[in-house]
């Protein structure tokens, strides 16, 4: 395969920095799917729902009962409310739901800063591009002046800016998605904190 070093080497040192975030985005995509498929089950969601509704009568056992064997995230909140004191169990399912809330949001922002930042470094190719063919036809000015003194500097341009867009257009549709589970999670959170006397964690 030929194909990648000649992208390496016409399209300008910023091809390494959008290479380096391409393989992290997809790296932090499969990671977090991953997570998710495993604590968004559905069955889980309903068994979180049963617990708060016994959480809010004063059940603890059968809040815990209802959650045996869940690995979501929504069941540590709740075994942390069902097994503190009633005058403490708002505290440490607050404490809880906080760790929980991390979990959730772990190496989003990462996705969210290669959305961003993809573009730009293509943008910066370009400029880059455009730099380096203003300077070849400089140095090549005159009636003998070859037009293909340039073409490297436009290829340039032209290459890392489509290399940073495709990379944000592959990372966005990934970090929509994920960034709309995490948020679904946390409003089933902020429910379990609530029918435990606790308060929203905070994202």
């Amino acid at each position: 395969m030929t194909v990648l070093p000649e992208i390496l080497e016409r399209g300008g040192p910023v091809v390494w920095p959008l290479l380096g975030l391409s393989v992290a985005a997809l790296t932090v995509a499969v990671e977090r799917a991953i997570f998710f498929a495993g604590c968004g089950r559905r069955a889980w969601a309903r068994n979180a729902a049963a617990a708060a509704q016994r959480l809010r009568a004063g059940d603890a056992a059968g809040a815990r009962a209802a959650v045996e064997g869940d690995a979501g995230v929504l069941a540590p909140v709740v075994r942390a409310a069902a097994a503190a004191e009633p005058a403490a169990r708002a505290a440490a399912a607050a404490a809880e739901a906080r760790a929980q809330a991390q979990r959730l949001e772990r190496f989003l922002p990462w996705l969210g800063f290669v959305v961003t930042a993809a573009p730009m470094l293509g943008i910066l190719g370009t400029v880059l591009g455009i730099i380096a063919s203003f300077d070849a036809l400089a140095t090549t000015a005159g009636p003998a002046a070859d037009p293909r003194a340039v073409g490297g500097g436009i290829g340039q341009a032209l290459l890392s800016t489509a290399i940073g867009l495709v990379v944000t257009l592959a990372t966005l549709p990934a970090w929509i998605w994920l960034r709309g589970r995490a948020d679904r999670l946390l409003d089933r959170l902020e429910d379990v904190l609530a029918a435990a006397g606790g308060t929203p964690p905070a994202a």
